[in-house]
């Protein structure tokens, strides 16, 4: 099970490694960075339904645990199944429960499709401002508070 983390001020702290089985083969990474923007929050990986319950707990306690927004960078994370674009649906929904909005900064194409195709296109941003902040500025700025 994860444990919780919030980064360090200007520091990247990894949080959770989780592992696919007895293999011990790294499926995802999840990294925090506390700012006075809020927390960057840094997934790398492939997140599908082997590793979705351990991130769900993990994001859950991040959103639970201190104030101001989330950017999530999902520059290096494939989104590989629905019960992956689920958990990212969910995670807006709960962020916006505890007042905290949550934007994606950076995500692959594959990734930006699922959330237009979702009809969540209104959710897309395009703040230049905003993606250079967790270093993955490449890919737009999609805001879903």
């Amino acid at each position: 099970m994860p444990t919780l983390c919030n980064g360090s001020q200007g520091e990247w702290q990894r949080c959770s490694t989780l592992l696919l089985g007895e293999s011990g083969a790294v499926v995802v990474d999840i990294w925090v960075e506390s700012s006075p923007d809020g927390q960057r929050v840094r997934v790398a990986g492939i997140l599908d339904v082997r590793c979705a319950p351990d991130a769900r707990l993990l994001m859950h306690q991040l959103i639970d645990s201190a104030a101001g927004p989330i950017l999530l960078d999902l520059a290096e994370c494939q989104v590989r199944d629905t019960t992956a674009f689920g958990l990212l649906v969910e995670l807006r929904l709960r962020a916006g429960r505890a007042q905290r909005p949550l934007l994606i900064i950076a995500a692959d194409e594959r990734t930006r499709r699922l959330l237009r195709r979702a009809r969540l296109a209104g959710l897309l941003s395009a703040d230049p401002a905003l993606a250079g902040t967790a270093g993955a500025s490449r890919d737009g700025v999609f805001a879903t508070a």
